[in-house]
Parts: C-alpha cells; structure tokens; sequence
C-alpha cells in the first residue's frame, strides 16, 4: 500500500525509504478517526524537530501527512465495535488470536485513546496469569474489572455512563514477540426519557382519555427528551403500527403527531400507544393511553303500538333506543310539536344500554293520522339524532310553543324595543281559550301599558322594565288544556332614579353634603356627569366618570341651586336626570292663622298653621303666662304640628299665650293670643259642639259692643284702636324687617324679665271670630298699661 502511494506521487528511492522509514517509526501505533487530528498535528512537528537541519525532510513531511492519513483511514475500517446501553454492563474484549500461556505475556495495559495513562494494569512479570495483580485507575476501579480467565479476555466495565464512550486500546507485552496493541470501540447508546403523550392543546394525557364523540377528529402528539442517539418515535394502535413518521423540534424532542379522522366505534377503549427505542439492546420506552367515546345511537323503536288507539282511553307507548353511550335520552313529538310532559324513562344499562321511555297517552278520535315520533340522542352529543314514527288514529291535547322575535330562547331586549310574541298552537279539536302568563299570573291586554293581546300574539309596543320576567301561554281545546315553554325576557335599559321626588338638603356655606346618585340600570356598570343648575347658569361639577357619591359644599350664595346627576351605561344616557334641591339653612317664620278653641273650666286648645321652617327640622313652642299675676305657667313644646292642649287651668282666668317656633338656626318671632277659662257657672258639658259655643260668644260679642257704645268715655278708645289696627294692616304689607325687629325686642325684654308678661313693646292681638290678626307695634300708636281691662276687645 505504502510503495503504491509513493510510486503514486513520484518520489525517488532515496525518499520513499526515508518516508518508510518515518511511517514505519510513526505506524508503531494504531491510528483511529478520532485522534487522526491528533496524530496529524505531530506529523507536522515531528519532521521538523528530528531533522531541522536537513531541509529536504520538511519538505517531504507533507508527502508523510498524507501517507499516514490514508493508513489511518484503512485501519478505522478494521476496529471493532461494541454496543452497549448506558447503566448496563460493557464488555470490551482484547482480541488476541490465541489463548494466553501461563508465560505468554508479562503485562497487560489498557488505555483509553483520550487519556495517556492506563486505566487497567495487569502485572504478569513475576507470576501466572492467573496470579496476576491488577492495578484499576482509581478514577474507575469501583466500575472496571478485567477477566482473563475467558477467550479472549474482556474488561468488564459496570455500570456504563455515557462518558465511556471511547476508543480503547489493548496492549499486551509478550514475552517472546512483539508487543501487541488491539483495539476496540465502545459506543454507548444512551435511552430516551418516557415518551410524554399530549392533545392538540399541549394537554398532558395519562390513562382513559375523552370521551371523544364518535366521528370526531382525535389529535395525539407524542413528545420525546433525551437519548442518544435520538429515538425513533412510532404510534402503534393494540398492536399494529399506525404512525412511524417522527422529527426533531427545535428544543431537541423528538415528535410524533398522530391525527385519526373520524374516529369510530371500533376505537372504544381502543389503546393507542407511543413507543420511543434508540437500540434493540432494551425494551422501547412506551407510554399508553386508552379512548373513551360517545357513541351515538344505533336504533330507535315504537314497541307494540300498531292498534287503533280509542279516545278516552289511556295508553302506554314504549319507545327503545339502543346503543348510546353514554344512555340515550328520548323524548315524544306530536306532529312535529314536542311532548313536554306525560312520560318517564328508565335506562339498562346491562343489557347494552338500553333506552326505554313509557309515554302516557289518553288520546281523543280527532288526533286520526298525526305522526308520534320518538326521537333519541346521546346527551354528549345532542345535534345528531334519531328517531322513529308511527301514524296514529288519536285525538291529542293541544302542544303549544311559545316564540319571542321569531326565538324560543331567553332573550335581553333593549328597553322602547318592540317585542312581538307569538303562542303557536297545534290542536285538533280546535282550541277555545287562549291565555298569556306574565311571572306566572295571567295579563289581559294594557293598552296603558302598551301591551296588546289578540290571539295568538301578544305585543308589547315599547319595553320597559316592568316588563322584566318569564312569559309563558297555553291553549285549551275540549281535551285538556296545553302549556307553552316560558321565556324569561331581560328588559336592558338606561339608568332611572330610585327617587322620584328631588331629594332636598338644607346647609350652610361650610358645611358638606354626600349626594348619592342611586339609579336602576342593566347592565349596571354605570358611569355618571353632575352639574349645578341656578340663576347664574349651569356648571359641570364632575364629568363623565364612575364617581356616584358627590362630596358638595356651597361655599358662597352661588352654590346653592340644583344639582343634577345624569347616569350613562351601554343602552344610552339618562332620560330624566336625579335632582338634588341645595337650600340655604335659616330660622323659620312664626306659625299663622292660630284658633284657640275647646275652652272648659281648666283647659284650652290651640291650633297654628305651620310657616316655613327654614329648610329644617323645626320644633313648636307655647308660653302661657298668667294676665293677672305676670308670670309663666306653662311652657309647652310640639314636634309634629303647632297644635297644643293645655290642662289645669283656673277656671274664669285670663291667659296670654305666646307661640312660636324654632330649628337649630333660632327661633321666630312671638305670635300673642288671650284666652280665658269659663267661670263655673259657664260649664259646657263635652256633648256641646263647638257651632253651638261660636254661636253663645257670638251673642256675648253682640252684649259686650252695645255695652261698649253705650259708655261715651269708650268711644274714643274704640277709635283709636280701630286707627291702631289700621296702621297694623299696612305695616305688615310695607316692612316685614320692622315686624321682626319688634318681636326681637318682646324676646330682648323676656330675657330681662322672663315671668313677667310682655308689656305695650309686645303686639296687641285681637280675635274676630276665633282667628288671630297681629297688630305690631308702632311709636305712633297710643298703648295702654297693662291691665285686665286690655282684654275686654276680645271674644273670648
């Protein structure tokens, strides 16, 4: 081979023996492919470092490179190969031709071709073979043993990692012949990790998977890690192999995709497993799973119904539906109207699953030729169907179906929407009665309301959410009466006040106020605008936002005013906004129009009309004061209304009554009556009515003014009162102010002398017929000392 190669290139005698002799120096060892690079790169130094000084040699160390590459391609082929599975065992044998003598060899190395030292010594120098001492590298003495008791004899390597994947080298020293150096390959097949089986989703699947409807498309992918090298990856279904087309993903698994198209009932429980094997040295690393399935219905029948069926009579229809898994569910059609009621069903399922429905049918003549259909399906698999029908001689109950815009379903309908509902009958005899049920109380057309009733149709012209809840009908003929489903109808609409009425607060400039808006709304994710609306316009407080409670505090006059919350959701904006009236708090007016009335012996009534309470919470008062001895008697306090009953009185008295009201601002200015007890012998029983007393101090006002005229030194004191009431009158209509200033000033003389009854500073009053007219006073009028003789212009 070599003198092939050198005659090949052309070298002269002279060179082709010095090359011999350097490839014979060099082939002393045993090259492999894995460490030609080696042996390669000490071709190049080699010649340069044994013959620096003589230049031709460099030159001709090229010739030796390729030499000795084409001797090492030619040795590789003769190496042989051991196979074995990583955390088994390896058996490298050393492939000497003959049996080892007793004094055949002195020692025995083995190396690995990427260590320079022996891994395995065997000392036969001053022993048998037999005897011989053995000297394991420490890095794998726990792992190595050489056995030479066998031809020819092996090194036992246990167990086997994937780093002993190597080129080993046998030498053996003989004691009479050259040494020998024999090699061997050990490649180590590392096992994948257990296949990993996932649907399209990337869904791990373990055990019984599914269940799958029959006729589906089933997606299995079957993921592989590790291994070396990669695995072939196959599905098999049982034990016949489906899939054996497999790739390597980009992360470095190994995948095989399996897609069966309609899958069928045979594939029930089928088992489908996948199978990962990179070497025949071991079992394939197998996952399984086993299919569930739905299976539709194989056969559906009508049992013993072939008889004419006779009206008023009752039947039991049997209906079977067979191979359904899982059990089929049944029903009954009546001429294409389903049956909703009157029916049971029972399943066997140890007799292959087996549907049976008894229907309870009492038929009338009428119903002759209408088809009675029993349809079944899988409950897993409700689109596919089948069913079976038989013509029968009967008379049935009418079967009603209730739709709502052309749809028997529950239904969201946005509120001022028309909504047409239709009751459709089918009935032989005719029905006679039509009624519609509204959350399950029966309407009669509203035309108020919009809702319209003729026939079979009901309508409802604009919907509101009133008219939020279930609808059903039913039909009557002379057989019995049908019902229709119910339909339950969701009525959307925009946000609407729980108020009806403006909700009013009454607060000063400082003060804050938390204003809710609260609304009805679907759907309630409402978002809200607030303004300010008064004479000096409309300002936006808060614009669209999800804010529904307001912090507000007027802080000057301007604030005050209405505010208006507006709510907005996915139906539209508020139709009518929520009103908030804002009103500036204050004291309240006095109480008007005053009655005094029931007057006995020791007690009296008075009865006010209320007057604004300043926008708060106000509370009545009376003061009754003793005309004769100046003093308070009685102080009385009303919450609900200025009505007050005062008891225990001295009979024939004169009282000065003083009433008026108050809040947490102050109180109102003083309104006086007077009011005098009966003397004894003016005792009233409690039958009287009050027309009766009115007419009896009708009569004594009569008595008291023609006594009064009679007096001449009176005269002028009647005038001059008359002037005095005059005055009064216009007064009031040009100063309200002087009105409360003078009442300030009754109050400021009660706080300087509380039991005593106010003097002339205090408005005089007088009563005609019952009712209280003020006379506020003034510097021009003429006032008078306070005596009992004051009351004498007085009716009571």
């Amino acid at each position: 081979m070599f003198s092939k190669i050198t005659s090949t290139f052309g070298l002269s005698g002279h060179q082709q023996s010095r090359n011999e002799m350097i490839f014979n120096r060099f082939s002393g060892t045993a090259y492999t492919t894995a460490h030609a690079s080696r042996h390669v790169k000490k071709i190049f130094v080699t010649p340069v470092l044994f013959f620096r000084n003589k230049r031709w040699l460099v030159w001709d160390s090229g010739w030796v490179l390729l030499l000795l590459l084409f001797k090492v391609l030619e040795s590789v082929k003769d190496i042989p190969v051991i196979v074995t599975v990583a955390g088994s065992k390896a058996v490298i044998p050393c492939n000497v031709t003959e049996h080892l003598q007793e004094d055949g060899a002195s020692m025995i190395l083995w190396y690995r071709l990427d260590n320079p030292n022996p891994i395995y010594t065997l000392d036969i120098r001053k022993t048998t073979i037999k005897r011989a001492k053995h000297f394991p590298s420490p890095e794998v003495q726990e792992r190595i043993h050489f056995d030479v008791s066998v031809h020819p004899p092996v090194l036992i390597i246990t167990p086997v990692v994937p780093e002993d994947a190597e080129v080993y080298k046998c030498r053996v020293d003989l004691r009479k012949t050259r040494t020998l150096i024999l090699q061997s390959r050990l490649k180590v097949i590392v096992p994948p990790h257990d296949p990993i089986i996932m649907d399209e989703y990337g869904q791990r699947l373990k055990g019984v998977i599914g269940p799958f409807d029959e006729g589906s498309t089933l997606t299995l992918i079957c993921d592989v890690d590790g291994g070396n090298p990669h695995p072939s990856v196959t599905w098999w279904r049982d034990e016949v192999l489906v899939d054996d087309i497999f790739n390597v993903t980009t992360k470095g698994f190994v995948r095989n995709k399996l897609t069966v198209n309609k899958i069928r009932r045979s594939d029930l429980m089928a088992q489908y497993s996948c199978k990962a094997s990179n070497t025949n040295l071991t079992k394939p690393k197998v996952e399984s799973i086993h299919l569930d399935m739905n299976l539709l219905p194989l056969h559906v029948e009508i049992i013993d119904s072939n008889h004419p069926m006779l009206a008023g009579e009752r039947y039991y229809i049997e209906c079977q539906a067979k191979g359904s898994r899982p059990p089929a569910i049944t029903r009954w059609w009546l001429g294409g109207n389903k049956i909703t009621s009157g029916f049971s069903e029972e399943i066997d399922e140890e007799n292959g699953n087996i549907t049976t429905n008894t229907l309870q049918f009492v038929p009338i003549p009428e119903d002759d030729g209408r088809p009675l259909t029993c349809k079944a399906a899988n409950p897993a698999i409700p689109k596919t169907t089948i069913e079976t029908t038989l013509n029968l001689n009967i008379h049935f109950i009418p079967v009603v179906n209730l739709t709502v815009n052309g749809s028997s379903k529950n239904m969201d309908i946005i509120e001022d929407n028309y909504i047409h509902m239709e009751c459709s009958i089918s009935a032989n005899p005719p029905v006679y009665d039509i009624t519609w049920y509204f959350r399950k109380h029966t309407v009669r057309t509203i035309e108020p309301l919009g809702i319209l009733i003729t026939n079979q149709t009901l309508v409802i012209e604009r919907a509101k959410r009133e008219h939020n809840g279930s609808y059903h009908c039913s039909a009557e003929n002379f057989v019995n009466r049908g019902t229709s489903n119910s339909i339950h109808l969701t009525i959307k609409y925009t946000p609407k006040c729980k108020r009806h009425d403006p909700q009013k607060f009454v607060i000063s400039e400082t003060e804050t106020v938390n204003v809710s808006c609260d609304v009805y709304a679907d759907p309630n994710n409402v978002s809200f605008l607030w303004s300010l609306e008064n004479s000096e316009g409309i300002v936006i407080l808060q614009n669209w936002s999800s804010l529904y409670v307001l912090n507000y505090s007027p802080v000057t006059d301007s604030g005050y005013g209405v505010i208006f919350c507006w709510g907005q959701n996915s139906v539209g904006i508020q139709e009518s906004p929520c009103q908030f009236q804002l009103f500036a708090a204050s004291i309240p007016d006095a109480p008007h129009s005053c009655i005094v009335s029931n007057l006995t012996l020791h007690s009296f009534s008075v009865e006010c009309e209320a007057g604004y309470n300043g926008s708060l919470l106000q509370v009545f008062h009376l003061e009754v004061y003793s005309s004769k001895k100046e003093e308070l008697k009685y102080n009385v306090t009303q919450v609900k209304s200025p009505t007050f009953k005062i008891d225990g009185l001295s009979p024939g008295t004169s009282y000065v009554l003083l009433v008026y009201s108050s809040n947490v601002k102050g109180a109102s200015h003083y309104v006086a009556l007077v009011a005098t007890t009966l003397h004894p012998a003016e005792r009233r029983t409690a039958q009287e009515t009050q027309i009766v007393i009115l007419w009896r101090i009708l009569i004594g006002v009569i008595v008291i003014v023609f006594f009064l005229l009679s007096v001449n030194g009176l005269v002028l004191i009647a005038r001059k009162l008359q002037d005095n009431a005059d005055l009064s009158e216009e007064n009031v209509r040009n100063s309200n102010e002087a009105e409360k200033k003078d009442l300030e000033e009754g109050a400021d003389a009660n706080e300087k002398g509380p039991d005593i009854i106010p003097q002339s500073a205090d408005s005089e009053v007088f009563f005609m017929s019952g009712k209280l007219v003020e006379a506020p006073n003034t510097t021009d009028i003429e006032t008078l000392p306070f005596e009992p003789r004051k009351y004498k212009h007085t009716v009571l």
